[in-house]
């Protein structure tokens, strides 16, 4: 009896954190070089707290805000 009790117990754990721990849907988006990026290659991005990107490319450091590039 203990025994069902523990894997109901244990089962229900597993339900409740599998849904509360599924992965988050990311909104994602593609730059390339038509799109103004100045190369190809890029090594990192990264997110400034007031929004700016920035990306480390083959060609240097360049910046955009949604808007414009800038290298």
């Amino acid at each position: 009896m203990i025994n069902r009790i523990n894997y109901l117990v244990i089962l229900s754990l597993f339900c409740f954190c599998n849904s509360v721990l599924s992965p988050q849907n990311f909104i994602s988006r593609t730059y390339t070089v038509e799109d103004g990026l100045p190369d190809a290659k890029v090594f990192d991005v990264l997110q400034d707290s007031s929004g700016l990107m920035w990306f480390a490319t083959r060609s240097g450091i360049c910046t955009y805000d949604g808007n414009e590039w800038k290298m």
